[in-house]
């Protein structure tokens, strides 16, 4: 309850700060959320958005290049960190990015690669177009070694994407119970999303705005300022 309560606090922090460009304040919000709660996907991600900002492209690369040598770090958090760091790359647009993970997730089907971790890498990547993701019980399945945060913005994005009511059933049960914990607002309004859904007709601006909200909640933090 206090982690994942103090973890909201210090992301709120952080991405306030890291949108309106104070990223000095940004980084350092960002190391206390390291030292607090230590490695994760979720860090390693935005410090190459930090990076990115402050430092450019080339030096991003210096550090998921260093990232890809640590013995340590998961192999598929390897691959996910290499494929992001394309993302980030101002010189590549949307279609170029799309294109490109649309050419890896061939290579990635020729290797045989188990549909479990073709159903992860898809989700992280935001890739549902390119690669259709069968279960999204294996998202979850993968992460049970990540680290506190990891799993807690995994469950949220997860949450946050089913569209199936089988699925929705057994998270609603799972987003009240962490709601009696954790102050989240987007919790309560994943409660009020399940509650209400046959209820809500969705305008062009509605389908935007949830696209705008998706894209942040992966922590798109670029391709929000270019929607919004």
């Amino acid at each position: 309850q206090k982690e994942l309560t103090k973890f909201e606090l210090l992301r709120n922090d952080f991405e306030m700060n890291f949108v309106n460009g104070e990223l000095i304040n940004a980084s350092h919000i960002l190391d206390e959320i390291q030292s607090s709660f230590g490695y994760s996907l979720w860090i390693i991600e935005n410090r190459m958005l930090l990076i990115n900002h402050t430092e450019g492209f080339s030096e991003l690369r210096k550090f998921v290049n260093i990232v890809l040598d640590d013995d340590n770090i998961n192999g598929l958090v390897k691959l996910i960190v290499d494929f992001t760091s394309n993302k980030i790359d101002q010189n590549m647009n949307s279609k170029q990015y799309e294109e490109y993970m649309k050419d890896k997730f061939k290579e990635l089907r020729k290797l045989n690669i188990n549909p479990q971790l073709l159903n992860y890498i898809s989700f992280k990547l935001n890739c549902r177009s390119i690669e259709p993701i069968s279960n999204y019980y294996d998202i979850l399945s993968l992460e049970s070694d990540s680290s506190i945060i990891d799993r807690y913005i995994t469950f949220k994005q997860v949450a946050q994407q089913i569209d199936h009511k089988e699925y929705q059933d057994v998270f609603l049960e799972s987003v009240n119970i962490l709601d009696k914990y954790v102050d989240d607002i987007f919790l309560r309004n994943l409660q009020f999303f399940y509650n209400n859904k046959s209820n809500i007709i969705e305008s062009k601006l509605d389908k935007d705005v949830n696209l705008l909200l998706e894209y942040y909640t992966n922590s798109d933090y670029d391709i929000c300022l270019k929607l919004s």
